[in-house]
């Protein structure tokens, strides 16, 4: 194998602090925010999150979110913003 390539991790001119991308596919539909959560929750709480329809067929109230992107402090600030903003 290649330097840097599989099964070469920690060696000499590989790659290294790789990290992870974790992605969360979340149906909103029960929060009742229509049919582009993705923009309201940008419009109304300032969350930016994927929109589902470019990801999936069906993926209307949908949204993706990209955790790697996120510091932890984020991830538990942004969750009572969703909640507060939800028409429900």
């Amino acid at each position: 194998m290649e330097a840097g390539g599989a099964g070469n991790a920690g060696r000499e001119g590989a790659p290294r602090g790789q990290a992870a991308i974790y992605l969360a596919w979340l149906n909103l539909r029960v929060l009742g925010l229509g049919g582009n959560p993705a923009s309201f929750l940008l419009a109304r709480a300032g969350i930016a999150l994927n929109a589902g329809p470019g990801f999936s067929v069906g993926g209307t109230e949908h949204v993706r979110l990209n955790l790697q992107a996120l510091a932890r402090t984020e991830h538990r600030e942004g969750a009572p913003d969703v909640a507060a903003c939800a028409p429900i």
